[in-house]
Order: structure tokens, then sequence, then C-alpha cells
């Protein structure tokens, strides 16, 4: 009966505090100058590990449970300028509209490398001496018919 009370206990102790953990909720779109929706934006607060990627029409959702206070929400995608703003999370949910700007990405020269090369039995034989047989390890296995060379190990 003092276990079953203690577990009782235990589990509501633990649902009051998974309760006291209140979800903020921060919801927005990322549009470029031109207003266009900026899909695949990663969209985060600095310094936590919330966060979240666009969808395909630049809106974004993150549900955190940091403590209220003031933070850096980041959003950063190829191509554009990483934007940074400081917001304050309190009870009421955050909408935020963010606008990155296009960065001029200036490539240096591009060397595109063509060759060939031929991989058969024929470039693949080896000329082996007298002397290579009798200092490498299985070299004379080389020389005998198919039909009499050892199985390979089992590996």
């Amino acid at each position: 009966m003092k276990r079953l009370f203690l577990l009782c206990l235990l589990l509501l102790v633990s649902t009051v505090s998974l309760l006291a953990q209140s979800t903020l909720l921060l919801t927005g779109t990322v549009r470029d100058k031109a207003g266009q929706p900026l899909p695949g934006v990663n969209v985060f607060l600095k310094a936590t590990f919330d966060g979240a990627s666009t969808d395909s029409l630049g809106r974004f959702r993150i549900e955190t449970q940091q403590a209220a206070g003031n933070y850096v929400l980041q959003a950063s995608l190829l191509g554009f300028l990483t934007v940074e703003r400081p917001i304050t999370l309190g009870g009421a949910p955050a909408r935020l509209e963010l606008v990155l700007q296009s960065t001029p990405h200036a490539l240096g020269s591009v060397v595109v490398t063509a060759g060939a090369f031929e991989a058969s039995d024929e470039h693949r034989s080896a000329a082996l001496n007298t002397r290579d047989i009798q200092t490498t390890a299985g070299a004379w296995l080389m020389w005998l018919p198919h039909s009499t060379r050892c199985p390979a190990p089992p590996g």
C-alpha cells in the first residue's frame, strides 16, 4: 500500500511539473526584398536548440519551452545575408515578418578536367622476376594452374 501511494505521488508530481512548463509559440514568414516567400530558410533562437525551417510558402513555426526573456532570432539561407533580430518571449504568441537580402556571389574560375583510363585484364598483368618470386609471400601461386591453386582463406 505504501508503494502504491508513493507511485501515485510520483506520477502526480511529474504531471504537475509537465503542466508547469509553458510552451511559447513563434510563427512568421520569411521573404526576399521582392516580397517572394523563401522556402528552406533556417530560423532558430540563438544559444538554444529551438528552431525550424520555412515551408514552401516561407512560413515557420517554432514551439519552445525556453523561459520568458530576451533572445536573438536568426534566419539564414545560402545566397542571402543572415538576419538577426532581438525578440522578447512572453506569454502571447509572437508573429514575425523577416526579410532577407540576397548577396552577390562571385565565383572564382572553375576548371573542368577530363581524362580517360583503361581498365582491363591486359593492363593489370604483372611481370615477376625470380627475385620477386623468392621475396614476395604467395607470389609462387601465380605460376600454378588455376585448378591446383589453394583456395583463398575465408575473410
